[in-house]
């Protein structure tokens, strides 16, 4: 049977039972739980487990972890793909990311050389300037988060399907902010 998306972008409606009935199995209370996590109350647990919010990519890696239990199936509630499937799936996603930024990098830079030498209009070229510094900053630190999913690759459990990609991907998107 498969699962229906629930409101919390990117889990399935049954990611908080599937926390809850591997939780018990090993054990733990949410208590118990909250505190491996580096919480120090069991409210964020709670709120997992009820699906009322999302644990954020590295907590969710920490309880895969802490419950020795496979990421993708706690995320989807399906086995994980191969390592080379999932490769196939994401690896053409990433790579036009990685092209699309490279190219926009490089357009900001030559238009940065550009306006570095030709200071004719120095205060509209210096605010440019200065949205082209924060625009290269912001693709840099997005370039970074996307070599960092590509290398997700290497981890077994890795993000195997494109809604688990694109859950990945907004996650390691929204810590960079």
């Amino acid at each position: 049977m498969q699962e229906k998306k629930s409101k919390n972008i990117c889990f399935r409606d049954r990611f908080g039972e599937r926390l809850r009935n591997l939780r018990k199995q090993k054990g733990l209370s949410q208590t118990d739980l909250a505190k491996k996590l580096g919480y120090k109350q069991n409210g964020p647990v709670s709120n997992f487990e009820s699906n009322k919010t999302p644990p954020d990519v590295r907590i969710l890696t920490k309880i895969a972890e802490v419950l020795e239990a496979d990421l993708h199936w706690l995320i989807t509630g399906q086995p994980s793909p191969s390592k080379t499937e999932a490769v196939k799936q994401l690896m053409p996603f990433a790579t036009a990311h990685l092209s699309e930024i490279t190219q926009k990098i490089q357009g900001l830079q030559e238009e940065r050389r550009d306006l570095e030498i030709r200071r004719a209009n120095e205060g509209e070229h210096i605010r440019r300037l200065v949205e082209i510094q924060d625009e290269l900053q912001n693709l840099h630190s997005y370039y970074k988060v996307v070599m960092e999913f590509i290398e997700k690759f290497d981890d077994p459990a890795g993000p195997p399907d494109i809604e688990t990609k694109h859950c990945v991907l907004t996650q390691l998107l929204v810590s960079q902010k």
